[in-house]
């Protein structure tokens, strides 16, 4: 039982580490040379976007 319980914390933990390994974080905020421009926000992507790109490279 104890070993059983070993392997699930192992593969919690490698499925963490992978999906944290893989996350961007993309910075968003307004420029000051770009608030004359009518898209000044630099804007994150969108989560179904980053499940999608995580899953394709579990997939691979």
């Amino acid at each position: 039982m104890e070993f059983r319980r070993a392997c699930t914390l192992l593969i919690i933990l490698f499925i963490v580490v992978s999906v944290t390994n893989e996350v961007r974080v993309e910075a968003a905020r307004v420029l000051s040379e770009d608030i004359s421009g009518s898209n000044h926000l630099a804007t994150f992507p969108a989560m179904y976007e980053n499940a999608k790109f995580t899953m394709s490279y579990w997939l691979e």
